[in-house]
């Protein structure tokens, strides 16, 4: 049986002021956000966004060097730290 074809977006469909965004989520660089792209860069933006709304840093959205370090503030091992974990 065929392989399912995973819808993606092509870049050059996009009006030419968001193409710098749209080439940083393209990690093949071929021009096109493919499904997996996509839903990386929006799980991102939703985790920062929930972090932010409630003013906790999240964990995920933080570079890998630095995520260790803070991960043994993570009292409640949600993968945010709030301000009341940091006191």
């Amino acid at each position: 049986k065929d392989a399912k074809v995973q819808p993606v977006l092509n870049i050059d469909d996009f009006p030419e002021y968001v193409h710098p965004v749209l080439r940083e989520l393209d990690d093949e660089g071929d021009g096109v956000i493919q499904m997996d792209e996509l839903t990386e860069a929006l799980s991102s933006y939703a985790i920062m966004k929930r972090a932010a709304m409630s003013g906790h840093i999240a964990l995920s959205t933080l570079p890998k060097e630095i995520q260790p370090l803070l991960q043994v503030f993570d009292v409640d091992k949600d993968g945010t730290v709030a301000p009341l974990e940091l006191a």
